[in-house]
């Protein structure tokens, strides 16, 4: 029997992954499922002080893995939640968008490999992107080792959206029961969108929305924001201040995969 690790607060702030997590917890121990375990709360000072960073060293624990038996705090939790991640067949990290900022259920994941591919398309989600990350993450070390892994984002932080939730866990609690593939838009590419201008940023469009090229996807400052590329808004930064600097207005899926399921 194929044995399933699903973390959740690795970020203390995404407070939708981990109420999903606590449920589908809920929902194994209550079936008497063996074969799965869930850490709804894998940074759990993190989640008490519901922040993104370990309060302890100030670092962002998915930055960190695969970590290390004698270093900082988040490292010393890194190392061990990767070496328990490591004696699984599947391993599912549930995130949340971040601070003023909603998206649509997706899977990031290096979906070239085929193995994080059939993963992603058994998991009943309609979106799965390449990641741009090989390293320094929890499913992207557990990736590399040779070993099934993604990242599912939902919501933003802080932000509950129900109908997305419910998705997710359906294609959870039907991955555990049959695993059957579903039918999964591959993307090999996104772009995050970032303006020059800094201001008051209005959003146009929603996520999960095709736009086109030279299309009006919000405002800063009264100012239009066009959108430079064509695709699938997979997140946008909800009706607040933005700066160029650290921020993106929209993510944008661009480029699908050909054959997807």
């Amino acid at each position: 029997m194929k044995r399933v690790l699903i973390t959740a607060g690795i970020h203390g702030n995404e407070t939708a992954s981990i109420l999903l997590a606590r449920e589908i917890k809920g929902w194994i121990e209550g079936s008497g499922i063996s074969n799965v375990e869930v850490l709804p709360e894998a940074n759990k000072k993190a989640v008490e002080s519901n922040q993104r960073n370990n309060p302890e060293d100030d670092k962002d624990l998915n930055r960190v893995f695969p970590g290390k038996k004698n270093g900082s705090d988040s490292e010393k939790i890194a190392y061990e939640i990767f070496h328990k991640a490591k004696e699984f067949d599947f391993v599912i990290d549930l995130h949340t968008y971040g601070e003023n900022r909603v998206c649509i259920p997706h899977i990031i994941s290096d979906i070239r490999k085929d193995y994080n591919r059939n993963l992603a398309s058994r998991l009943g989600i309609k979106y799965a992107i390449q990641t741009k990350m090989s390293s320094r993450q929890l499913f992207s070390e557990i990736s590399n080792i040779g070993k099934p892994a993604v990242l599912i984002e939902i919501c933003g932080a802080n932000t509950i959206i129900e109908k997305d939730m419910e998705e997710v866990k359906k294609g959870l609690k039907d991955f555990i029961d049959r695993g059957k593939e579903k039918n999964t838009t591959f993307f090999d590419e996104y772009e995050k969108i970032r303006p020059s201008d800094e201001g008051y940023f209005i959003p146009a469009v929603k996520p999960g929305e095709t736009i086109e090229k030279g299309s009006k996807i919000g405002t800063i400052d009264g100012k239009v924001v066009i959108s430079d590329v064509e695709g699938t808004v997979l997140g946008i930064q909800t009706e607040s201040t933005y700066n160029p600097e650290s921020d993106y207005v929209v993510s944008v899926a661009k480029t699908p995969i050909k054959n997807s399921n």
